[in-house]
């Protein structure tokens, strides 16, 4: 708006096309007493006296805030005022919402037209009739090529079609949280595992292709689709589709390691000095947050470092053989032991990349258990974590025991998880119960006998040359020194669709009913969705028995209280303390808090259902 006056009667008018045709005019008016007017230079009262005077950034705001009273102009467009400039924004993507003087057109030089940014297609929607978009969902079904890895094309299969009517506001929102939850699937743990295993169907990567639909006759069913493009892929996990927790896979990766430089190189000059230098190297030593860089060559058999560690970049002397290229440091408070390696030709004076794992620390667990969880003895204890696909190092599962007599063992090593440089990736489930990991081995050791108190487990990338180091978060662990023998075992699934254990060491009550009728239940469909029993559907029995658990935790702190009650919100519940691991359904829960201190004592209600002796088809 340039500093002309206003006049009354000054109109400016908008003939738009995109979402469909669509005319209005705004005018600037002495006396604006309608939704489609804004201020003029002059004000007046309703008998046509002036009143007053506009300025400029005056008449800009009234006429920002006439285009947000419009019906469709603010479902368009973002509108927004600074000083004596008005700015619309599209909603969407595409040339065909650009505003320019063509279409906005004003009947005054005081009120200027300018196309600041021109909108650039994404889907196109020429065709306004019966126009929709589609949304197909995509899923990756070969469990060979896991995270992060894309994946082939043919991987990928169509499992779903969603289809919503163009929505002038230029928002559509498709919900395929319930469509991508039939194709993951996290099983309960084996109670028997012992070390660690791949899970293939706990993560599953998707994509989604849109596109246009629209009619080539109006009215009519002659729909035709037009493809516009396609997200990228994305990775989901079981049950943290539903639940209210987000589904961001991102802080259960690590902590990358930052100013890494990708152009990692080598200049090689063998033939006249026999010298290496690191010209590219790992990291971005500019970067105040990147520390204590090292540099070294390796020989080929990785026998010992011909040329150690230094903090130079420049080797000389280097006689003819075959290296490995390393560096490690600090960045950003992650110790990074090597993130690239390289294999360097000094007979041909040429390198070639051999392996590129990208280092990650502090890795979390999928797991909002307490950081110091009390677990007894004879108890289950499962964790999970996200391992990327083709990682290259082994891993091990090592710990700090501390016992009540106050002495430790640390460092212990309890097993290794191998991966290798063909590692599928994806979710790793290990088996942590106390039996699982021989701790009672370290509580009886010949004539010392001792209880241990606390536990403190992570998971180590095993480093032939620098040693170990902390590739996930620490888990930490306190065991009561009663042994705890009157406990009811639990698994729940949680909110990041894997399982936590828990121990209610309260009172156990059992009450069991058994009638006799005829019951007809549905049978289980495969995970393929097929009847594993053919066209049978239903199966009929005669007995039924159910029985019914009621347990409490005992006292517990506010913090297993809080973790408690997300696992009470959980769909698949079951035994650990039963012989065949029964589902269970909780009927009811209650809970008492002590008056002193900030303790619990939750009350639990479980039940199964079994029916038996199958008397028909």
């Amino acid at each position: 708006m340039t500093g002309a006056t206003i006049a009354d009667n000054t109109s400016i008018t908008f003939t738009l096309t995109s979402p469909f045709s669509y005319t209005q005019t705004f005018y600037a008016k002495a006396y604006p007493y309608k939704p489609n007017y804004f201020l003029a230079s002059t004000l007046n009262n309703q008998y046509g006296t002036p009143v007053g005077t506009n300025t400029n950034t005056e008449i800009a705001t009234s006429l920002a805030e006439a285009l947000q009273k419009d019906s469709v102009i603010p479902k368009v467009y973002y509108i927004n005022n600074s000083g004596a400039v008005v700015t619309l924004w599209a909603k969407e993507t595409g040339s065909r919402f650009n505003l320019t003087a063509s279409n906005v057109v004003s009947s005054a030089t005081g009120l200027t037209v300018t196309n600041t940014v021109a909108g650039t297609d994404y889907c196109d929607g020429q065709l306004s009739d019966n126009y929709s978009i589609s949304c197909e969902v995509l899923v990756n079904t070969d469990t060979t090529n896991q995270y992060p890895e894309t994946g082939e094309v043919s991987d990928y299969n169509r499992v779903a079609e969603l289809i919503l009517p163009f929505n002038p506001s230029n928002v559509h929102r498709f919900d395929i949280s319930s469509i991508l939850k039939t194709t993951v699937s996290t099983p309960m743990p084996d109670i028997t595992l012992t070390g660690s295993t791949y899970l293939p169907t706990v993560m599953q990567p998707w994509k989604c292709k849109l596109s246009e639909l629209y009619p080539l006759i109006a009215n009519t069913n002659t729909i035709k689709k037009r493809y516009k493009t396609e997200t990228n892929v994305r990775w989901s996990i079981n049950s943290s589709l539903d639940r209210y927790l987000t589904n961001n896979m991102q802080a259960y990766l690590g902590q990358a390691a930052t100013n890494l430089n990708a152009d990692f190189t080598f200049d090689l000059s063998w033939s006249t000095t026999g010298t290496v230098t690191f010209t590219n190297y790992l990291f971005d030593v500019s970067n105040t947050g990147t520390t204590d860089i090292q540099f070294s060559l390796w020989d080929f058999n990785l026998t010992g470092a011909t040329y150690g560690w230094q903090s130079g970049t420049t080797f000389t002397g280097v006689s003819a053989n075959y290296y490995y290229g390393y560096v490690s440091g600090i960045t950003s408070g992650i110790t990074v032991v090597y993130s690239k390696w390289f294999y360097i030709n000094p007979l041909s004076n040429s390198y070639e990349t051999i392996n590129k794992p990208d280092i990650v620390n502090n890795v979390k667990f999928l797991t909002n258990s307490p950081a110091i969880k009390q677990i007894q003895r004879n108890s289950n204890e499962f964790l999970y974590f996200i391992l990327p696909k083709n990682y290259g190092k082994d891993l091990k599962m090592k710990g700090d025991l501390y016992f009540y007599d106050g002495t430790s063992a640390t460092g212990q090593t309890f097993f290794t998880i191998s991966t290798g440089t063909t590692n599928a990736g994806g979710c790793m489930v290990m088996n942590l119960s106390y039996d699982k990991l021989g701790l009672a081995a370290y509580e009886v050791t010949g004539t010392t006998n001792r209880k241990i108190k606390r536990a403190e487990l992570a998971v180590y990338q095993s480093d032939a040359i620098n040693g170990d180091f902390a590739y996930t978060e620490v888990k930490k662990y306190r065991f009561e020194i009663d042994e705890m023998p009157r406990k009811w075992g639990i698994l729940f699934q949680n909110a990041l669709g894997v399982y936590d254990a828990f121990d209610f060491v309260g009172v156990v009550e059992e009450t069991i009913s058994r009638s006799t009728d005829t019951y007809t239940v549905p049978l289980t469909f495969g995970t393929q969705g097929n009847l594993v029993d053919g066209f049978k559907s239903t199966a009929t029995y005669n007995t039924r028995i159910t029985k019914k658990v009621i347990a409490n935790t005992g006292w517990i702190d506010e913090e297993h209280f809080d973790w408690l009650m997300e696992l009470i919100n959980s769909n698949n519940i079951y035994s650990t303390s039963t012989t065949n691991q029964n589902y269970l359904n909780l009927i009811e829960y209650s809970y008492k808090k002590s008056s002193l201190d900030d303790l619990f004592d939750i009350e639990v209600t479980f039940q199964w259902t079994i029916f038996e002796n199958n008397i028909t088809i």
